[in-house]
């Protein structure tokens, strides 16, 4: 078979010669003669990232994840191929639509969602890093590990959202945590007195009170 003696001479080629640029051409034409070319990927990937080819690597890279059809596989082949646009290259929104792909084929891989929040705050999309860090709270069980991020969703919605409802739940979510966690409940008791809802900002109260008696006991 012609693409797999061409693979076979490009590894030659690159151990035996230290010839990277023949290799990668010679596995390039392994590709152009078949595309689905066992370790012709593979293999030219790592040429291009030995010679820091970034723009051919991004290439390589996606070939390679949409070559692979288990979905853990693949999401974890875009979660790889999202460090290069955004590391090497600055393009930021290629790496969030790579980590997207990523996190559509792995959704409870915390690991993805951080980083996809990290960018979603780099690039001010605010919509997508409130919904990021929803999803975050909702993979994080323990209520330690939760401390202060609904208290995070809440003010992204009350200050870049302008989505006061949202933000309520968020504050209430928070102090359910812990009724006395003291910025929600100025923020939520701001919240309420600025829309004049008077009965949840007495409840609120109500329930601070009593954390803090029982927290004294």
């Amino acid at each position: 078979h012609r693409a797999a003696l061409l693979v076979e001479w490009a590894r030659v080629s690159d151990i035996m010669r230290n010839d990277a640029a023949a290799s990668s051409d010679l596995l390039r034409s392994a590709l152009a003669a078949d595309s689905a070319t066992l370790g012709a990927l593979p293999a030219l990937s790592r040429l291009l990232y030995a010679k820091g080819r970034w723009h051919e690597l991004v290439e390589i890279e996606l070939a390679l994840a949409e070559q692979t059809t288990e979905p853990a596989l693949r999401g974890y082949a875009f979660f790889r191929m999202s460090r290069i646009p955004v590391h090497r290259l600055g393009r930021m929104e290629e790496g969030i639509a790579a980590l997207e792909r990523a996190h559509a084929d792995l959704p409870t891989e915390i690991g993805i969602v951080e980083e996809l929040c990290r960018l979603y705050e780099a690039a001010a999309a605010h919509g997508k890093w409130a919904r990021g860090l929803e999803i975050m709270f909702s993979l994080v069980q323990e209520p330690s590990a939760r401390s202060g991020l609904a208290f995070r969703i809440a003010r992204l919605y009350e200050e870049h959202l302008n989505d006061i409802g949202r933000a309520i739940h968020w504050y209430l979510r928070e102090l359910e945590r812990d009724p006395t966690y003291a910025p929600a409940a100025e923020a939520l008791a701001t919240l309420y007195e600025r829309h004049e809802q008077w009965q949840p900002l007495v409840t609120m109260r109500l329930a601070e009170a009593e954390g803090l008696h029982d927290g004294a006991l």
